[in-house]
């Protein structure tokens, strides 16, 4: 096996890992957590990003026109949210949501339109469960697992291409 191959090999499996289908990621936190939401756009001319949530009329937070619209931004969300800093820089449209309760359980959509788009693309679908009994303590051993591979799969794709 060539050492090119399983360079881009361990990398794809590094990449499944660290990088799940946006559609299937469960986020879990519990009461009063700052949690962040993972979105990232892969063009960086973004014109509006938004932020909705499954069940509620209205969006948790939208950016368009060079500026946030917080006069009809759902009132449940106010001052509890932002986009990570640099968004505008790396595309990274990731929503931090502080202090959580068990009202922010549900399914959030990130939709981003690209400067000279007219339709949005939808970039992100994250549910999120807050627990106030902590939360199930099995996923977080599976991040840490994961994260453990991920680490391993990178030491070794460093010291193939460095033989």
């Amino acid at each position: 096996m060539s050492r090119t191959f399983l360079s881009v090999y361990l990398f794809a499996s590094v990449f499944a890992l660290v990088c799940p289908d946006s559609s299937e990621l469960n986020i879990t936190a519990e009461p009063g957590q700052t949690v962040t939401l993972p979105c990232a756009a892969t063009n960086l001319n973004i014109a509006v990003v938004k932020w909705t949530k499954d069940g509620l009329e209205g969006y948790i937070m939208l950016y368009r026109d060079e500026h946030f619209e917080n006069a009809s931004q759902l009132p449940s969300f106010k001052e509890r949210v932002e986009l990570k800093k640099g968004w505008k820089e790396d595309g990274n449209v990731s929503l931090i949501l502080q202090n959580v309760t068990t009202a922010d359980s549900g399914t959030y959509e990130c939709e981003v339109v690209q400067e000279g788009k007219k339709a949005a693309d939808l970039i992100c679908n994250i549910t999120l469960s807050v627990d106030p009994a902590g939360g199930d303590k099995r996923s977080r051993g599976r991040i840490g697992l994961y994260a453990a591979i991920a680490l391993a799969v990178i030491v070794g794709c460093l010291a193939l291409w460095l033989i």
